[in-house]
């Protein structure tokens, strides 16, 4: 440590004593322009190093927030059609369900009264079919009064019609009524998952009396996830379809990738913003993820190629940026130039300056010491 701390000061005194001020104005925006020689042994020594302008690629973007959402169709909200007592709920919240997987019972013995209304309706049927068939066929061959005729086909029509309710009704229930008979009626009912997922939400526990306009439960699909990400309306000419999404959560510095799949038609009440919808591009972090979860987004809305040096070539002193770029290289030592540049764009690590040629030189370890000494 103490020889490179005797190197470094080696080098500013060198440097000081090298160095020439010749303030100069040119084609690439350089306002002032200083000469510093280095030596052979000092850039060994020293470990600085050399970098040439690559091209890059140079992007606007936009930053947003936004939060893990999950589309409608893959949660489901567990309520019944029938009031009734619920029994052997057996779930926590996290628990993962499969399609069809019992969730808890519901139990009430008015369920017992509907199906005896159907068995009932469904025997008076048969008769009322027989009568109606019966009165038909005698009105027409004017045996019979046509108002008995009439009260027959009324009886069977509205018979029928109550029927066909009650079958709709049971079927609701999740009660078939192709082997209903007096020997299996039900006095509880089944609740199934309608989709699979993970249990996000409970309200009810073990007796409690569920009302139609309650919501049991909630099943999360999360193979399906994406980001709902705000855009003010300044931006959002700006973004179209297919750009490119970058985002990370709250407190990490991991940055996951997506693409812009759909711009909303309108803007947030309140917000002053428009909700883009932006798929994921790696499926595997989807079991890192939860709804809800807050992050923050740039979208990628232009991207061009243009050379760029490295963030470390470019040193900031007051408000200005300095560079040192190779003037000369002989036997003995490496001669740099200072010179003040102007900053276009940043991105990746990589600086676009005006001016910069691609046969430029410029020292991208070790500027700071050299420039503030």
């Amino acid at each position: 440590m103490n020889k490179l701390i005797y190197s470094i000061a080696i080098i500013g005194l060198f440097a000081a004593c090298s160095s020439s001020e010749n303030p100069t104005s040119d084609e690439n925006n350089v306002s002032t322009s200083s000469l510093i020689e280095v030596s052979n042994a000092q850039f060994e020594a020293n470990q600085l190093s050399l970098a040439s302008p690559q091209t890059q690629a140079f992007t606007s973007t936009i930053k947003c927030t936004g939060k893990v959402d999950v589309p409608p169709e893959f949660m489901a909200s567990i309520s019944t059609y029938y009031q009734g007592y619920v029994k052997g709920i057996k779930l926590i919240e996290g628990e993962f369900v499969t399609k069809g997987q019992l969730l808890f019972v519901l139990e009430n013995p008015e369920y017992l009264q509907m199906q005896q209304d159907f068995l009932e309706a469904k025997e008076q049927l048969a008769y009322l079919k027989s009568e109606y068939d019966r009165q038909k066929t005698l009105a027409n061959e004017n045996i019979s009064a046509q108002k008995n005729y009439l009260k027959a086909k009324s009886d069977y029509g509205v018979t029928s019609t109550r029927y066909e309710a009650l079958k709709k009704k049971l079927s609701l229930m999740g009660i078939s009524t192709a082997s209903l008979d007096n020997s299996n009626l039900h006095s509880s009912i089944r609740i199934t998952a309608p989709i699979s997922g993970y249990v996000s939400s409970i309200n009810v526990s073990q007796g409690k009396v569920l009302s139609p306009n309650e919501v049991a439960l909630i099943i999360t699909n999360t193979e399906h996830l994406h980001v709902e990400i705000m855009v003010f309306e300044k931006d959002i000419l700006k973004v179209v379809k297919g750009q490119k999404i970058h985002y990370k959560f709250a407190g990490s510095s991991k940055e996951l990738g997506g693409e812009v799949y759909l711009v909303s038609r309108a803007v947030t009440q309140g917000a002053g913003a428009i909700s883009v919808h932006g798929h994921i591009d790696n499926s595997d972090e989807l079991k890192n993820m939860y709804p809800g979860m807050f992050v923050e987004a740039e979208i990628i809305t232009e991207a061009n190629n243009e050379l760029g040096v490295p963030e470390s070539s470019v040193i900031e002193i007051e408000g200005k940026f300095y560079v040192l770029r190779l003037k000369e290289k002989n036997a003995k030592s490496y001669n740099f130039e200072k010179k003040e540049v102007t900053i276009l764009d940043k991105s990746n690590g990589y600086v676009h300056l005006e001016g910069i040629k691609e046969e430029d030189q410029v020292l991208s370890k070790g500027a700071f010491d050299l420039i503030t000494e």
